[in-house]
């Protein structure tokens, strides 16, 4: 009996190694998940959170990003352990002061890391059998991956929840590779003057207020609107004390 020409034949080996999945429309519709614990402030703005996902977390310096994350922190550390990796602030004094001021009753369920802390490592981390359910990379600028690396990261580790921060350059996220992390990720969220803008693909939308005081200082009579869910107006001027002009 002839054999099949051998390029065929590396074709039906090929097939055989298919990872692909498959659902029926019912069993799509059917389909059950896990959802994280949020307080209804978070839940207002990531709106019904998956147990698994990818944040971006992204804006400048000074305008509260460390107090939302741990804010974030404080209501993910009921639904599962956590690992911060520090590779900006390390275990500076700034961060020890941001997390007495937040974390303070909290003394267990979060684990940082130094900025020494490769991908490699996180990985082992990961991989353990008490392994953390989010993962908090802080700032995605200090860690030197590529695309392929967060691809690889994303794809061994499917029941983790990934949030990258990243600093901003004209509004948006600094560098192709927080740009890219910001194509892929589910929970988009940009903070700028103590309120944090979200975009999410599992509803919510609306926005977090950080610190109000603080917030209200800068965005003055359009505060209540903003916190309404209405967009700020794109061109304003902030004279001292937070009045707009």
């Amino acid at each position: 009996m002839s054999q099949p020409p051998t390029h065929l034949s590396n074709l039906k080996k090929k097939s055989k190694k298919s990872n692909m999945a498959r659902l029926t429309l019912l069993q799509l519709k059917q389909k059950r998940y896990t959802h994280v614990q949020l307080t209804e402030e978070f839940e207002r703005s990531l709106g019904n959170l998956v147990d698994s996902f990818v944040m971006l977390i992204f804006g400048d310096s000074g305008n509260g990003k460390t107090n939302f994350i741990l804010q974030m922190i404080r209501v993910l550390v009921e639904s599962g352990t956590i690992a911060y990796i520090s590779l900006e602030e390390r275990f500076s004094y700034s961060i020890h002061r941001a997390v007495s001021m937040h974390l303070g009753d909290v003394d267990e369920g979060v684990m940082f890391y130094d900025e020494k802390t490769t991908i490699n490592e996180l990985k082992d981390i990961l991989r353990k059998q008490r392994a953390p359910k989010y993962v908090f990379i802080d700032s995605i600028q200090y860690w030197g991956i590529n695309i392929e690396d967060y691809k690889a990261l994303k794809e061994e580790f499917t029941n983790v929840g990934f949030i990258f921060v990243s600093h901003e350059k004209n509004q948006v996220p600094l560098g192709k590779m927080a740009q890219d992390i910001r194509y892929d990720a589910d929970v988009k969220i940009h903070v700028k003057k103590f309120i944090a803008f979200a975009t999410s693909r599992f509803g919510g939308g609306m926005p977090y207020c950080i610190y109000e005081q603080r917030a209200r200082q800068y965005w003055g009579v359009e505060f209540d609107s903003i916190m309404e869910g209405n967009p700020p107006s794109k061109t304003r001027r902030v004279k001292k004390g937070g009045k707009n002009d």
